[in-house]
């Protein structure tokens, strides 16, 4: 055998070898969903209500005005739009690949020689490629740009989704402040009023100076507590002016006291039902089909590239003859490409291609289980919610029983100041609970639309 005979022995044993290791990684695709939804929540999906109530609910003029000016002026609204768009750029970039490439080109010159004197030249040349797709890499890889597509619109839609919550959640944190405001203030006027009243009783030797003190001391601290609310106050008006992407200065929120706080009860579809509709899990679905799309194309560089090309011309050394175009040629040539030796990195990079698809698959059951725990979680904290709303208002009927009583028995002189005192302070705290409670409520309702992936209607 010839030396010619063994290297070409070698080289075919060689990239058989080679895109043998090539072919023989594979990757099983696998349904997440079947193994992360329990049972039972399948077989209940008919006997759940849906959820009839969305972020609408939660609005009221003022609410609804904040957030259409958020929508029209959100720097991070903004920037997942412009995230879109570039994606959206990418695609039509991906997609004028998929067809013929034209090229043309001219030129003109003129050579000047000693011996022979000047020459001129002219030329036209025009150029059409097209790669035929046979293992389908191109269509593969518009699929993965029309996935980019979408992943920019759902982070678009979560962009949506949080400054809607933020703005929801920070508004009514105004609310409740502004009636905790109103409630402190009313009781500071009533406050300084039985101050007086000590005062006389004290001048007519009836209780002692301590009940004067002790009653000085709970004026200054409800002023304390009405200073520190009318900071917070200012922060989250701040905030607010901050999501809608305008100064702080010039912004400002009225008194909002006399809104009434809703009071929803959400009520969820099956688990497996709604988290098909959460942002980040379609994030995480996109993201795994992506995978496998890039994994795929891996695999497919191990196939032949065929490229067709036609090249066509007029070239003269005459202007008018170049005009004529009786000097004209054209070719026609179909080339094959395939890298048959690179040193293991094609099977480097399907490897690679692999690991990442089974990342992706950890990733999207983590986001799965994530999602499915943030949910059980809202409904638990929200069913517990409203009962420590019903304790809270029993709580307060005692607690309004017990203070008129302690009132009563003052004007009688039966128990000292000290202990109306109490009693009023009790009272207050009570129905600032009351309010507290109602805003947690809203929170988790909040909390509960953000994690069942309801979209506010734009």
């Amino acid at each position: 055998m010839t030396q010619a005979s063994l290297t070409k022995s070698f080289l075919a044993i060689a990239c058989s070898i080679a895109l043998a290791g090539c072919s023989s990684i594979s990757l099983k695709q696998v349904n997440i969903e079947k193994k992360i939804v329990p049972e039972q929540w399948r077989e209940r999906q008919q006997n759940i209500p849906s959820a009839d109530i969305g972020w609408e609910d939660l609005h009221n003029p003022i609410l609804t005005k904040l957030i259409a000016n958020s929508l029209t002026s959100s720097p991070d609204l903004n920037s997942a739009e412009l995230a879109l768009r570039l994606a959206k750029l990418q695609f039509e970039d991906t997609d004028s690949q998929q067809g013929i490439n034209y090229a043309v080109n001219t030129s003109a010159g003129y050579t000047e020689r000693k011996d022979t004197g000047g020459s001129e030249s002219f030329s036209l040349n025009g150029q059409a490629s097209y790669e035929v797709d046979f293992w389908g890499k191109k269509n593969k890889q518009l699929d993965i740009a029309q996935l980019r597509i979408f992943n920019s619109e759902i982070n678009l839609e979560i962009a949506h989704i949080t400054l809607v919550a933020n703005l929801v959640d920070t508004y009514f944190e105004i609310v409740v402040q502004d009636q905790r405001l109103a409630l402190l203030n009313s009781n500071l006027q009533d406050d300084i009023k039985q101050l007086a009243m000590i005062k006389a009783r004290h001048k007519a030797g009836l209780i002692t100076s301590l009940d004067v003190a002790n009653k000085e001391v709970e004026i200054e601290s409800t002023k304390a507590r009405i200073e520190d609310l009318h900071e917070s106050r200012q922060s989250n008006e701040t905030r607010l002016a901050n999501l809608q992407g305008i100064p702080a200065q010039k912004f400002q929120l009225a008194d909002q006291s006399q809104v009434e706080l809703p009071e929803l009860l959400l009520v969820a579809k099956t688990p497996l039902e709604v988290l098909r509709h959460r942002p980040d899990i379609q994030i995480a679905e996109a993201n795994l089909k992506s995978s496998y799309l890039n994994f795929d194309l891996a695999k497919d560089s191990i196939f032949p590239n065929l490229k067709l090309d036609i090249n066509t011309g007029v070239t003269s050394n005459k202007l008018s003859d170049f005009i004529k175009g009786d000097i004209f040629s054209w070719t026609a040539a179909a080339n094959v490409a395939v890298l048959l030796l690179d040193s293991g990195a094609r099977e480097r990079n399907i490897k690679r291609a692999k690991i990442n698809a089974e990342q992706q698959v950890t990733s999207y059951r983590r986001s799965m289980l994530n999602a499915l725990k943030e949910v059980e979680d809202a409904l638990s904290a929200q069913y517990s919610g409203q009962r420590q709303l019903k304790i809270a208002n029993a709580q307060l009927n005692s607690q309004q029983r017990l203070t008129r009583e302690t009132a009563l028995k003052y004007k009688l002189g039966a128990v000292s100041a000290f202990d109306k005192i109490s009693q009023d302070r009790a009272l207050v705290n009570q129905q600032e609970s009351i309010l507290q409670q109602k805003l947690n409520n809203l929170k988790t309702t909040i909390r509960l639309l953000r994690a069942l992936g309801i979209r506010p209607t734009k």
